[in-house]
Order: structure tokens, then sequence, then C-alpha cells
């Protein structure tokens, strides 16, 4: 069930990881505001950084790295499109590319 008028593809990338990688892009500079308020605030307050505020900057940093995984798994990967539709150079670049994707998400300690 198609949702909204669909995406225009872009040169040798899927319309459905257009998608994904528009939501990955978009949302990340709003994360990255709120926590640069975060601790504007806390500044402000002349409050002393806490752990938590600590354990949100490294969330972020792990946040960029999943953006930039998404990004290169679609990219260079060619996810978003059936396995059928790739070459046999573009399956392998898709198994490295997902093994580096794996990685990042096991650093985030997240099983998808």
């Amino acid at each position: 069930m198609e949702s909204g008028p669909p995406v225009q593809g872009v040169e040798g990338v899927s319309p459905r990881a257009v998608k994904v990688i528009v939501i990955s892009v978009v949302f990340l500079p709003f994360a990255a505001l709120a926590i640069a308020l975060r601790l504007w605030a806390r500044r402000l307050k002349r409050m002393p950084l806490a752990l938590n505020d600590y354990l949100i900057i490294a969330a972020m940093v792990f946040a960029i790295g999943e953006t930039v995984t998404i990004i290169l798994a679609v990219t260079m990967g060619k996810v978003g499109y059936h396995i059928s539709e790739l070459s046999l150079d573009q399956i392998i670049a898709l198994g490295k590319v997902m093994k580096s994707v794996r990685t990042v998400r096991c650093s985030l300690g997240t099983k998808k």
C-alpha cells in the first residue's frame, strides 16, 4: 500500500531507498539541534554536564554513523532493489556494505 505520490528515483538509486535517505537525513539535524539546545540550557544555568548528557552525545555520534551507513548501503550496496535486479559485482558490494551496517548496529546494541 503506497502513500502519497511516487518518488522520482535518483540515478542508480531505488525510489524506495530515496525515501529512507530523506527520512534519515531530515531528522538528524533536528536531533542535533535538540542536543545543542539542551547543552546550551545547561550552560546558561551554569550546570555541569551529567552522565546522561555525555550518553546523549555518544548516541548522536552513533546516529550519525547509522545515517552514513544507510547512505552507503543505498548508494554503494544498492539497497532497495530486488536481488534479481543486481549484477554479481553489485551483490558483492551489497554484502560488504551490509557487513558495515551490522557492525554499526551491533555497536549500538540493536539486533535488526
